[in-house]
């Protein structure tokens, strides 16, 4: 995990998730692993009957999969578990969590369940909500993106994995594809996108993800008596921690998730009254593109230190404003102009505070551009 946290900046920034709470919304935590031993401040399964679940299938808030727990570790684990020659503390070892259980020991729920882990979150006053999780829809419209949307709305942070359905494009899962959140995709730990990063655009012609972070081969927690607990040990990618607490390795967008999720733990606390749209904001400015186009890598690579100086040098009134994509076309869109031919392109602008803006196109087509805004937000 320190390789991680080196390679997106996160240990230059004096700050540590102090104050922050993330709900992790996924298969459970283990609470009494040694690395998240008393940071759990309050838990639910959705695991029941109400949501879907026949009584035999029904658990507690326990994780039985392995996901969560790894998932939580990647956020918000201390490390202190980790063996001789490993430093394996999480990305804001300083915030709290939230276990907002909803789906079970093979990985699988419901969306009532989903919704209900996030209204509970939201009750719970959590900072930011963690989703490795997704419904294989694109449409921004789906109910789960219209859920997540709302939570952005009412403050919260949002960051959704971008799914495991690449290299193929219009790939991004549910609720990645809302319009709020935070969706990341992929990369290795040598700035390769992976092949498994699911790919925008979105069902209505969104650009899609917006940034990336490491997601291959990630050491983080293992839940005990996990099923994938069981799996990575047969496979050797299994590690031994101190006084048996252990780690696994996991591949995924599911684990790039988490890390975003505890860079904004890191700039949240750093920045208490930033609101989602100006933390979503520094995030991707603060990005360092791979070289990709926008609906792979989005942004970019996030960088937590070169956000957290864009923050600071805007504060108190962080008045930022980002545009995505920089330049259109975008893969997989290709245009071929004939005499009357008529092509729409998505743009997002987002700003961090409400202002009036003026938006202008370049280049030698530009007097041919009709611009026409589709949101109000």
């Amino acid at each position: 995990m320190n390789d991680c946290a080196n390679f997106i900046n996160s240990r230059q920034v004096p700050y540590q998730g102090d104050g922050i709470n993330i709900s992790i919304i996924d298969t459970g935590i283990d609470s009494n692993h040694l690395d998240l031993y008393g940071k759990v401040i309050a838990q639910i399964s959705f695991v029941n009957e109400t949501y879907g679940f026949d009584s035999d299938e029904v658990e507690d808030e326990r994780d039985y999969n392995g996901h969560g727990t790894h998932c939580a570790g990647i956020a918000a684990g201390t490390g202190f578990a980790s063996p001789a020659g490993y430093n394996l503390t999480g990305i804001a070892p300083k915030a709290k969590l939230l276990n907002a259980k909803c789906l079970s020991k093979f990985g699988e729920g419901y969306l009532s369940g989903v919704l209900a882990a996030i209204e509970w979150s939201l009750k719970q006053k959590a900072s930011i909500i963690s989703m490795s999780l997704g419904f294989s829809s694109s449409d921004p419209d789906h109910p789960i993106c219209r859920a997540v949307d709302q939570a952005v709305n009412n403050g919260t942070v949002v960051v959704v994995a971008a799914g495991n359905s690449g290299p193929f494009f219009s790939t991004i899962a549910s609720p990645g594809a809302a319009r709020g959140v935070l969706t990341v995709g992929a990369c290795d730990k040598n700035g390769t996108i992976t092949s498994f990063s699911s790919r925008g655009p979105t069902l209505l012609g969104y650009p899609d993800p917006d940034i990336i972070a490491p997601g291959l081969n990630i050491l983080s927690v293992a839940a005990s008596n996990s099923i994938l607990g069981k799996i990575q040990q047969l496979e050797n990618e299994y590690v031994y921690g101190l006084f048996y607490n252990n780690y696994m390795v996991l591949s995924g967008t599911s684990m790039a998730c988490p890390m975003v999720a505890g860079a904004a733990a890191i700039l949240l606390s750093a920045f208490p009254n930033l609101n989602p749209y100006q933390l979503r904001i520094a995030l991707m400015k603060g990005a360092k593109s791979l070289g990709y186009s926008t609906n792979i890598e989005g942004a970019g690579l996030i960088d937590v230190k070169k956000s957290y100086n864009i923050l600071k040098n805007a504060s108190p009134n962080f008045n930022i404003t980002t545009v995505l994509p920089k330049s259109i076309p975008i893969p997989p869109n290709s245009y071929s102009i004939f005499p009357g031919s008529q092509y729409t392109e998505n743009v997002i602008i987002l700003s961090g505070t409400k202002i009036n803006m003026s938006v202008e196109c370049t280049g030698n087509i530009s007097q041919f551009i009709i611009l026409q805004n589709n949101t109000n937000n």
